[in-house]
């Protein structure tokens, strides 16, 4: 009864001061009761104003004042001016706010001038509840567009003033230019070529073991498998392990440094024993100075060291060895890659460097972008993004001279993990499969050779660096990426941690002081968290609703949705890589200059949205956000495999000599 009345006293004073000229004073009026113009209480109201820089400077900052008056407008434009960079774009747009008094929400939205037929501007649109209902060009003032909607008109109503044609280019056909312009066989072949002669390494170096010796570790765990450590470069520390090998069958190998085809080549001594990288937490954990090394759990507790002495080889010794090993090399560690291989079948092709990387990922993700105080684009940032109150910096050079800049601070797509059942499958490289199908290495979602219950994938992270390879942030210095070209970075494969869970918490027992009731607990509040604002960093060990980032393996509970568990185990996956020393933390006032290498995952720093096999083209997700908001329909029927695109937020330090 009352909102009925209200809305009939806004209508009867919307007369009268239409009558009297008073536009302004009926926007007002609307804006401040959006919801009784339509007799309903929930309907949200909202604009969106098309603009060019074909309109001109001046005309421009007369429209975008109207946020001092009406907040609820977004200016959208379709592209960037031909022959610039998003640098250099908004740069200039960033020119044109710093006299508001208020920074209005600006976009740049292709997708919307698209999906409204804008083909000239300024024109202006009206939405309800977040769907457009009425359009028309050549016309800024929004009230004049309510009173058409309350006059019953719907659609687009066609041109009522001056009009001008849209300078900028379509953003997406720009991007779609540049990506038909990049010769992706050849970045896909030479991919192919890094991937196969790729030295997966964890930064272990240690000297050769010149005396014999045996010592006593006390080490508590579930783990009780043993393990040979060597440098499998060394041919000397190759023949020493050969006892141990025949020994202990059931021994992981983990190796300081070493291609995927030196492992294939080994010979059939090898052939019993998963090979893997040697991971530094090892060293540490079992205070290992010198390589080869045999690690044998004694009992529940104790774990015995043992390092042989090594000693140089005669000629004849290195003959025998290398007839050795031509004799021996029928049968390799791993199956070679052949059409006959079951794993084959199951390895997906994704092609990624292609139209998807338009169609299928949500670009509008790149928003908010900040230069100094300017805000362009509407989004959310991290909380603890750098905030400065003149929006100036300043960056110390190498020599120690200082030098002033702005603060800069945007997102961007960075990294590709893919989650997949099928060892060695690079789905993102067309398929692509290493030559290490090890049939114990099988991934499952929840069958198979896995315990009922568990899910279990390999995880490969790519560096995809889309904006810089597309040339759209030339030129903006300091604040360039770390990562140039698409390049594979981590393999799980070769990782003994992620695909020994109990090794995992064995090397890592700082992470088991997580392990513990309040502490899976406190992840309830990162989810929601995720879901309302954006992760909680404090709390580093959780993936909000996902459930536990720690133990940092490939294995989780099946009882969750296939996107909260593929989801989960990108981001351990992603967690990884901060954990081995390839992950830096770019936000904050402490990265503007530099980015800085950190051991635990910053959340807030990340966002994810699905590529592969249902994509989310409008709108990334935070990092433990459920699936029940953005990803329950993505499982399509036989596709068990999924690839996420990771978007970074960057804060950097823009100097005036970039």
């Amino acid at each position: 009864m009352v909102q009925n009345l209200l809305a009939l006293l806004t209508r009867q004073l919307s007369a009268l001061l239409l009558d009297s000229g008073k536009y302004k004073a009926v926007g007002w009026l609307f804006f401040l009761f959006p919801s009784i113009s339509s007799g309903n209480a929930s309907t949200h109201v909202a604009y969106t104003m098309y603009l060019s820089a074909s309109m001109g400077h001046g005309q421009i900052i007369n429209l975008l004042s109207i946020v001092d008056d009406n907040k609820i407008i977004t200016f959208k434009l379709r592209g960037i001016e031909s022959g610039t960079n998003l640098n250099t774009a908004i740069t200039l747009w960033a020119q044109r706010l710093q006299n508001l008094s208020h920074t209005p929400a600006i976009e740049i939205d292709p997708v919307s001038f698209r999906k409204n037929n804008i083909d000239q501007v300024p024109a202006l649109s009206l939405e309800i509840n977040g769907s457009t209902v009425l359009t028309t060009s050549g016309v800024t003032s929004t009230s004049w567009l309510m009173r058409q909607y309350h006059a019953g008109k719907r659609g687009n109503i066609g041109t009522y003033g001056t009009t001008y044609p849209i300078s900028e280019p379509d953003l997406l056909e720009v991007l779609l230019q540049r990506l038909e312009q990049l010769d992706w066989q050849k970045i896909n072949e030479k991919t192919h070529k890094q991937s196969r002669a790729k030295v997966f390494s964890f930064g272990v170096s240690l000297p050769t073991s010149q005396q014999a010796s045996s010592k006593l570790l006390k080490l508590s765990g579930s783990w009780h498998t043993p393990m040979i450590a060597l440098d499998i470069n060394d041919h000397h520390q190759q023949k020493a392990v050969i006892p141990w090998l025949q020994k202990y069958p059931d021994a992981l190998v983990l190796v300081s440094k070493g291609t995927l085809r030196q492992f294939q080549e080994l010979s059939t001594n090898w052939k019993k024993h998963l090979i893997y990288i040697l991971p530094r937490e090892l060293i540490n954990r079992f205070q290992l100075d010198s390589l080869p090394a045999l690690l044998t759990p004694e009992d529940q507790n104790h774990w015995r060291v043992t390092t042989p002495t090594v000693s140089s080889l005669s000629a004849n010794d290195i003959f025998s060895w290398i007839r050795a090993l031509i004799s021996n090399t029928a049968q390799p560690v791993y199956a070679l890659e052949t059409t006959e291989n079951p794993s084959k079948a199951l390895c997906q092709s994704v092609p990624i460097l292609s139209e998807k990387l338009i169609s299928a990922v949500p670009w509008k993700e790149l928003f908010p972008i900040r230069i100094g105080l300017a805000k362009l684009g509407s989004g959310k940032e991290p909380n603890h993004r750098a905030k400065a109150k003149t929006g100036l910096c300043m960056c110390e050079d190498s020599a120690g001279m200082f030098h002033p800049g702005v603060t800069t601070g945007f997102w961007r797509p960075q990294r590709l993990i893919e989650l997949t059942r099928s060892p060695g499958c690079l789905m993102a490289l067309g398929g692509h499969k290493l030559p290490i199908v090890d049939q114990r290495r099988w991934g499952t979602l929840g069958s198979a050779n896995i315990p009922k219950g568990l899910t279990y994938m390999h995880a490969h992270v790519y560096s995809l660096p889309l904006i810089e390879m597309l040339n759209m942030y030339t030129g903006i210095g300091g604040c360039n990426s770390d990562l140039v070209d698409f390049d594979l970075i981590n393999l799980s494969e070769v990782d003994p941690s992620w695909n020994h869970p109990e090794l995992a918490a064995l090397l890592s027992p700082d992470l088991a002081a997580y392990a513990n009731p309040a502490a899976i607990n406190a992840c309830t509040a990162d989810g929601i968290a995720a879901l309302k604002s954006q992760p909680m960093d404090s709390l580093h060990w959780c993936a909000g609703s996902w459930g536990s980032l720690y133990p940092l393996s490939g294995f989780t509970s099946t009882y969750g949705h296939f996107a909260d568990n593929t989801s989960l185990l990108a981001t351990r996956a992603l967690a990884k890589i901060h954990r081995i020393g390839l992950g830096r933390k770019t936000v904050g006032n402490d990265a503007q200059c530099h980015s800085r290498i950190t051991p635990w995952l910053p959340k807030s720093q990340y966002k994810m949205s699905m590529f592969w096999p249902e994509p989310e083209k409008h709108k990334a997700h935070w990092i433990g956000a459920s699936a029940a908001t953005w990803g329950m329909h993505r499982h399509p029927l036989a596709k068990d495999d999924a690839i996420y695109l990771v978007w970074q937020y960057r804060d950097c330090c823009q100097t005036v000599s970039q």
